[in-house]
Parts: structure tokens; sequence; C-alpha cells
């Protein structure tokens, strides 16, 4: 905003102008119209003058004010200009006081020292007006032309006005002084006027100078007319001659008005560059010199009354000036001859580097355009990327001006403009929005305009169902506009609300649950703690946050430390993990830590959460668990060991009882008994040496069996091989008791009859797995085989007795495969718990 808006004049120059043509058409009346009484003429005429003097005063008082910013000598003219426009309306309004209300003449009163302060302040103001600069032989003209003219009009004022005056008052010097006084006056507005022509670079923009000029010259005929009528007695009040002042006050306030509408201040100094003068005051002194060379001729040849010997002297005076200017007038033409010649060689010169010039130009002007035409394809490009990203942005935007005025506006398919565009296009914010959302708008616009710096702010707006929460972002655009941007944040809020609680949620959750929860930082400093850690370690929460975890938690393993530091490094962070930790009193408590590893939003590791329960007393459970189950083995183990040892000594009782035997049927029932208390023995031999006491190794049972019925039947068994194939079969104590009895009966069974005669033949022993949980056992041997009417189920043999009750105890099914003289084959079928692993 221009500074100077409060003052520029409510009326225009054009205004001004037909208001002072009025004023002087309304004198123009006043003089021509005839009138009754002398009185009314006097008061009109004086009503006049003041009007036009006051109204002259205060466009000179605006003009000054409008150069108050310059300062300098242009305000202090343009003040001393409106100070004498003052003074004369204050010395007129005197003066119609003393005329009409007390009907005296103020001649020689306070009105006249009124006017003298007015001319003074008008030719002071004049001689303050800045004047242009001319340099070197142009100054020194410049001086002589003002002299001359100076000189000129000082000889015809003095000879045809103050001489007469002169004359005719020597009676009266009080008279003589007043009359003397106006032309003095009319002097020093001669001065300011000569100034004005001579020192002036005259432009467009000093018309208010011109219109000054004017001004002084109709005073300055005035006043000399009027001290002429004055010494003559034939001035009268409210005649032609009082349309003079009139005119030149109109004139001198319509250049106030033309200064205070000119729509930049003049420089309150000199021009920067030298200025020439006019081509019309080059001749300006001569008509001078010849008007006071013409009065000389004409009071020489005519009784003039004149002063004729001032005439002469002035006249050789102004004679010799002028010839010493016009040699100064031919030495500056040869001078600028001389700059005419140099600058036409240079002419020559520079259109020869111009024609150069324009030859680079034109290259350079192609090659601007090829690449202005490139700059425009890319940026065709880059609009229709633009327009096609705008498309894809989500957000409205609005341009605003600095007033707050939607300009333009964006809004994308999906969205729901507050009011239709008609109704805010080209209108206000606040005109707009309601007056709750405008209150914060408002302030963030003004904060924008003070500060150039984005401002964000929040607001509610309603919808159909309910109230939607924008964020506004006003940031500074161009062209001295505002550029908003505005997305709905109703449901990012209310994310932010749900993600509050649930975090509010999980952290009372981790206060009162009763796990060890942290986060780690990549210098493992703690950066989170629950309370539940403190009440388990006894530190305060202050004492603990920030500081290395592991040198403050886990001072005695570093090898831990290093592990976590490698895994954060490398991004290898444990899933679980278990580990003691000490408390503040030194005591050990184990923490089994489920771990995450935490990441910023670029991917990059920034630490660890670890969620840790306290397992130091399920840890002791479980060490005394051992301990107790590590005692019950070592006793089963006992158990099992003395039942063998009792086995022993039955099968040791029997081997005695059998010495005292002669009776060979007896002999081998004992040898049988003996056979069946070892295979029993030998289940509980297995199993006190073996890891697990609840299987054994079926396949090395049947092994250490078949060996022991080998040394048992060794005459019979001298050209009998036994197989056996039961690898990786494991039987539960329950079911490797009967099938140890069964194998050996069987087994046996075929040692004693399969091979009559030392016959050599093979015996195959063979267990498989049939299922999950089944088992099946065969027994084949290629001996004489069964005799044809043996009946398997209901045999006298207490072996094959033996052998279908056990079978019936496992849950088995027990087959025979007759073959003739071919040999025999048992086949049982049983279910069983499954080896280790397999369950």
């Amino acid at each position: 905003m221009n500074p100077h808006s409060r003052l520029r004049p409510r009326l225009s120059f054009r205004g001004a102008s037909l208001a002072a043509a009025g004023l002087v058409l309304v004198n123009v009346a006043l003089i021509a119209v005839p009138y009754p009484d002398a009185w009314l003429r006097t008061a009109a005429n004086s009503a006049l003058t003041i009007l036009v003097t006051g109204l002259a005063s205060l466009s000179l008082w605006r003009a000054a004010r409008r150069m108050a910013s310059a300062g300098g000598r242009a305000y202090w003219a343009w003040l001393c200009l409106a100070g004498g426009a003052f003074a004369a309306h204050l010395g007129s309004a005197a003066w119609g006081l003393g005329e009409v209300l007390l009907g005296q003449n103020p001649a020689g009163q306070a009105p006249e020292l009124l006017f003298l302060l007015a001319y003074g302040l008008i030719a002071a103001g004049v001689l303050l007006l800045p004047a242009a600069r001319f340099r070197g032989l142009a100054a020194l003209r410049s001086a002589l032309d003002l002299g001359l003219v100076l000189i000129a009009g000082g000889l015809l004022l003095w000879v045809l006005v103050v001489g007469p005056t002169l004359a005719r008052t020597a009676a009266d010097p009080v008279t003589q002084a007043l009359a003397l006084l106006y032309p003095a006056l009319d002097f020093m507005l001669w001065v300011g006027f000569l100034q004005l022509l001579f020192r002036q670079a005259w432009s467009r923009d000093q018309a208010p100078l011109a219109l000054i000029a004017v001004s002084l010259a109709t005073l300055i005929v005035t006043d000399i007319v009027y001290t002429l009528q004055t010494l003559y007695g034939t001035y009268r009040t409210g005649g032609w001659l009082d349309l003079g002042w009139t005119v030149s006050f109109a004139l001198v306030g319509l250049a106030g008005v033309l200064q205070a509408e000119q729509s930049r201040a003049p420089s309150p100094a000199s021009p920067a560059f030298p200025a020439a003068p006019a081509s019309w005051s080059q001749a300006a002194p001569y008509p001078w010199v010849v008007a006071v060379g013409a009065l000389l001729l004409a009071t020489s040849f005519f009784d003039l009354r004149l002063e004729h010997h001032v005439l002469e002297v002035g006249f050789v005076g102004l004679v010799a000036l002028a010839a010493v200017r016009q040699f100064i007038a031919v030495r500056e033409n040869l001078q600028l001859y001389a700059a005419a010649q140099r600058e036409i060689m240079q002419r020559g010169w520079s259109e020869v580097e111009i024609r150069r010039l324009n030859e680079t130009l034109e290259d350079r002007v192609r090659e601007r355009t090829d690449q202005l035409e490139t700059a425009n394809r890319e940026l065709k490009r880059s609009e229709a990327r633009n327009r096609f990203l705008l498309k894809a942005v989500p957000d409205l935007l609005f341009i605003l001006s600095r007033e707050g005025v939607f300009l333009d506006y964006h809004a994308p398919a999906n969205s729901r403009l507050y009011a239709p565009p008609e109704a805010f296009l080209g209108r206000a914010l606040k005109d707009v929005l309601p007056e709750a959302v405008m209150a914060g708008v408002g302030q963030a616009l003004e904060r924008l305009r003070q500060t150039g710096e984005m401002q964000v702010v929040e607001y509610n707006l309603p919808g159909e169902s309910a109230a939607a929460l924008y964020e506004a972002r006003l940031m500074p655009h161009e062209q001295e506009t505002i550029l908003v941007v505005v997305r709905d944040i109703t449901e990012r809020r209310r994310a932010e609300a749900a993600l509050r609680e649930s975090e509010r949620r999980f952290r009372e959750t981790l206060e009162n649950v009763e796990l060890v929860a942290v986060s780690l930082d990549t210098a493992s400093r703690l950066t989170f703690c629950n309370d539940f850690l403190l009440k388990l370690t006894g530190w305060r929460r202050e004492e603990v946050l920030g500081r290395p975890w592991f040198d403050l938690f886990v001072p005695g393993e570093p090898e831990v430390k290093a592990l976590f530091a490698a895994a954060l490094q490398q991004d290898t962070v444990p899933a679980h993990f278990e580990n003691s930790i000490v408390t503040r009193s030194g005591d050990i408590r184990w923490i089994s830590w489920s771990n995450t590893t935490l990441r910023d939003l670029d991917g990059r590791v920034v630490g660890m959460a670890s969620l840790g329960e306290d397992v130091t007393l399920r840890r002791q459970a479980a060490a005394d668990l051992v301990a107790s189950l590590r005692d019950k083995e070592v006793l089963l183990k006992e158990i099992h060991h003395r039942v063998k040892n009792n086995l022993q000594v039955i099968s040791s009782l029997l081997n005695l009882q059998s010495r005292a035997v002669v009776d060979p049927h007896a002999l081998e029932l004992l040898r049988d008994s003996q056979s069946r208390v070892r295979s029993m023995a030998l289940v509980h031999e297995k199993l006190y040496g073996s890891s697990d006491l609840a299987r054994i190794d079926f396949a090395e049972y049947a092994r250490s069996l078949a060996a022991q019925l080998l040394r048992t039947y060794a005459r019979q068994a001298d050209n009998v091989a036994l197989h056996i194939q039961a690898d990786g079969c494991w039987l539960d104590i329950d079911t490797a008791v009967p099938c140890g009895l069964i194998l050996n009966e069987l087994v046996s069974n075929s040692l004693k009859h399969a091979f009559p005669g030392g016959r050599p033949g093979e015996i195959r022993v063979a267990l498989r797995q049939a299922g999950r949980d089944r088992f099946v056992l065969q027994v084949d041997d290629d001996g004489v085989g069964l005799p044809p009417d043996l009946d398997i189920a209901h045999s006298p043999s207490l072996g094959l007795q033996l052998v279908h009750t056990l079978a019936d105890q496992v849950g088995g099914a027990l087959s025979v495969d007759r073959n003739g003289n071919a040999g025999a084959s048992f086949r049982l079928a049983f279910t069983s718990a499954p080896p280790p692993g397999r369950e």
C-alpha cells in the first residue's frame, strides 16, 4: 500500500481546472455586472479573493505533504509556496475586513506586511525548487542568459516604474516607501521567474513548474499595472486589474493539485546527469536587450521623461554581456561540433560493431529460439505430468489472494466441497466459512502474511451425517497469492485415537501382566521398561533408563552381550532366548525372552523389544524333577538288577536240582524251566543296562537270547544256524517279557525237535513293524516239520500251551504254517507301544 494514499487529493486536476475556471468566470461576472453600491462591489471582490487564496494555500499544502517523503529542497520549496499563499490569504482577509467592515483603506497597515511576507515566501519557494545542473560552458552561458534578462528587466522596471514613482512621491517618504514596496516584491518574483525559465530541464513532469511560472508572470504584470494605476490615481477596487490576482493564485493552486496528483514523488535532489538548456531559452535574452535598446531610442527621439542616462549605461552593459555570451555560445557550438564529429566516427565504428553484434544476436536468438521451443515442449510435457499428478492428489487445493479471497480451486473427483464453486469463488473467506472456523483460519492467514512461513490449522465443518475434521496448510504462492491444501483427517484422527487407546491398553497390560517388558536401542541402552522389571529387580525407573542393559543386568556374561550386539548389527536377533539377570540385591533371576527387532520407517534396525517370563521357579522345579527322576531311575535300575539276580538264583537252583535228577524227562523239564527263567532274567538285564527303562531293543535281546539258547542246547545246535532280523524294534516291558518267553519256547522247540540226528539247518527269527503300533514276530525253520496229527491249540506240550497263553496276554494272533517236511513257520501279530521318536 502506498504510504501517501491517504494524502491523495480528493479532487483531480481536471476537476480543479474546472473549478478554477469557474472562479475566474465568477470574477469576470462580478467585474462586468454594474453595482448600485461600491461597498457591495468591494465586499464581493474581497470574498472571492479570500476564497481563491485559501484554496490555493490548501492545494499547495497538500503538495508539500505529498513531498514529505522525498524531503530536501523539494519539500521546503512547496512548503514555502503554501506558506506564501496562506499569508496572501490572511492579507486578503485583513484587507477585506478593513475595507468592508471598517470602511478604511488598509494601505500601509498590517495587510501590507502580510502581502510582503507572502511575496517573500513565494519567491523563496521558487528559488528552493530543485534546478537542473548545467556543466562547463553550458552553465556559464545559462548564467549569462539569466544575468542579461535580469539586468534588462531590472532596467525596464526602474525606468518605467521605480523612477516615475520616486519622482511623484518625493515629498512624502512614507507614501514613497509604500509605492516602492510592490516593485521591490515584484523584482523578487522576477528573480524566481527567471530561475524557473533558465535553470530547469523542462519535461512533461515539470508541468506544475510551468503553471507556477505562468502564475508568477501574471502576478508580476498585475502588480506593475497596479503600481502605475496607484501612482496615477486610476486604480479602482473590484476592477479588471483584480482579475490578474485571481488568475495568478488560481494557477498556483492548480500547480499544487497537479503536483499532489502525480503518481511518483519527484527527486529531491538535482538530476544525476548533466542537463542541457531548452532550445528556446538560448534566444530568450535577446528580446529583452532589444526592448531596452528600443526604449533607449525612443527616449532619444521623444520626450518621454525617462532616465535616458540609466538606459544608456544599462544598454552598454547588456551589449557587452551579450557579446561575451555569444562568444561562449560559439565556443560551445564548436565543442558540440567536435563532439558531433567524434560521435559520427564513433557511430561508424559502432554500426560495424552493431552489425557484428546483430549477427551474433541473430545466432543467439536462433539458438535461444530452439532452446525455448525445446523448453516449451518440456513445459508442455511437465504440465501434462502435473495435471496427471494433480488428478491423483486426494487433497483439496485453493488459491487465495493475500486478502483471503478465493481465486481458484482444484477438487478430486470423489471429494465433496463445503459449498458449490459459484458460492465461494471471488468471495472472501469470512463470507464463506462459519464464524467459528474463520477465527482459526483468519489467525493463520494473518501469521502467514506477517512471517511468510507455512501455517497449519485444523477445524471442523458440518457434514451430512457428522462433523468432519480438516487440516489446512497455508503457504506462500506465486504472484502474491496463497496456496491452501485441505485434507480430510477425520479417519486419521479416529485411527490415532484408536491407536492411543490401544497403546494405553497395551501399556496397562504390560504394567499389570507378570512379564518383563523392555526395549533397547542399537547401543543396548534401555529405552523402556515396565513396572514388573522394577519390582523384580529392585531398581527405580530413573536409575535404569538410558543405561546399558548388559552392563547393569547381565554383568557376568560378556558372551551374551557380544551375541546381542552382533545380532543387532547383523539384524539376526534370536526370536527366543533364555538367560539370567542380576537384581539390585545380587539375586539371580532366570528370564525366558521372546524378542523382536525394532525398525524405523526406512527399515533400518533401531533396537529390539523383548517380553520375558520369570522362569526361575520353573527352572528350580525342573531341576528338582530331574533329580527326582534320576533317583527313581537309579531305584528302578536297582529293582531290575535285583529281579534279574533273583531270577538268576532261581536258574541256578534249577541247575543244581538238575544235577540230582537222573530221569531224562524230568531233566528236560528242569532245563526248559531254567531256559524260561533265563529269558525273563535277560529282559531285566537289558532294562537294567539300557538308557530307557521302559523299553528294550528287541533285536539285541533276541540275539542275546539266541546265543544263550544255543549254549543251552549245544548238542542239538551243532549244525544249526540261527538268523535274527529285528533292527529298530523297541518293545515295552509288558510286551517284551511275554514275547521273550514265546521266542524262547519257539526257538528251543526248533532246536530240540526240528533237527534230529544232528541234521543241519537254520532257524530264522524276524520281528518287523506292521503299523504304527502293530508288530509281527515270525520264527521259521527248515527242519522236519510238525507232526501231521499235532493240534497246536490243544497240544499237551507245556511249551506250546505257554505260547498260546502268552499270545493272548499281548493281544496277539498266533498262526502256524505247516510246510510238510520242509519245516514249520510260527507267526505272531501283536500290539505294543511304538519305539521312541515314533509317538
